[in-house]
């Protein structure tokens, strides 16, 4: 079988441009902002080869006055439960005369708006011939912490 010749010459096309066209100006662009880019957004989030970082603040602490008392005795039958929980309303809590005084108090020292120290007192009367043997306390309270300030450079700095 014999080979036929078809084309005896390549055909060439040159394109020519302008050394500052839009689409020299877009590559240089592009390819500036890929290589840069990624180096300006870890300096300025200050995790450029950050191991491990530790941030320290204060919460917002606030008791939300729901509060369960239960005070065991040595005596498994006979304990004393005091409280103010939601639970606590639909049952009958049988020992409530034995909670005399309740008192929660919430104080800030330093007085910045953050609760410093939050104070729990009680009084109950044991039953004769009976001593606490523990106290179990559950306490409500409200936490709230803020956002890392880290993240909020860093959202600042891409919206501007």
């Amino acid at each position: 079988m014999a080979l036929y010749k078809t084309f005896s010459y390549s055909v060439e096309v040159q394109y020519k441009s302008r050394l500052l066209s839009k689409a020299t100006l877009f590559t240089v662009t592009t390819t500036i902002l890929t290589v840069i880019l990624p180096f300006i957004v870890a300096y300025r989030g200050r995790g450029f080869w950050l191991k491990s970082s530790y941030f320290y603040e204060q919460p917002l602490v606030h008791s939300t006055y729901d509060y369960l008392l239960i005070a065991e005795t040595d005596d498994p039958s006979v304990n004393i439960i005091c409280g103010d929980a939601a639970a606590l309303e639909e049952e009958r809590v049988i020992d409530e005369e034995n909670c005399v005084e309740i008192q929660i108090q919430e104080d800030d020292i330093n007085e910045d708006g953050k609760n410093d120290i939050l104070k729990f007192k009680y009084n109950i009367i044991v039953p004769k011939n009976r001593f606490i043997s523990s106290i179990i306390l559950i306490l409500g309270i409200d936490f709230q912490i803020k956002v890392c300030n880290i993240i909020i450079t860093f959202i600042i700095m891409s919206e501007s």
